[in-house]
C-alpha cells in the first residue's frame, strides 16, 4: 500500500488478541523471526517509511528477545507488568 502511495497510521484500538504460550516465547527467541523482522523495518526505513529511530528501537528489541533468558522474555512480555 504505501509504495502505492497510501499512507498509513496507526489507531488505538487492538484488532487482533493473541493468547500466548510456551510456543510464542520459542518462537520469538528464533534468530531466524528476528532476522527477518529486522529486514522488514529497514526495508521500511530505506524507502523513508519510518525513522532511523524506529530502526535503531526494533534492532534493540529484536537483539534484547533473542539474547534474553526465557524467564527474562517472559516476564517483560506479561501485560501486567
Amino acid at each position: 500500500m504505501l509504495d502505492n502511495g497510501y499512507r498509513g497510521m496507526n489507531i488505538d484500538r487492538s484488532l487482533v488478541l493473541v493468547l500466548s504460550n510456551e510456543d510464542n516465547y520459542k518462537r520469538r527467541k528464533n534468530w531466524e523471526n528476528c532476522k527477518i523482522y529486522i529486514e522488514v523495518i529497514y526495508d521500511f526505513w530505506e524507502k523513508g517509511y519510518s525513522k532511523t529511530s524506529d530502526l535503531v528501537m526494533v534492532i534493540i528489541g529484536q537483539m534484547i528477545m533473542f539474547l534474553s533468558l526465557m524467564w527474562i522474555l517472559k516476564l517483560l512480555s506479561n501485560p501486567h507488568f
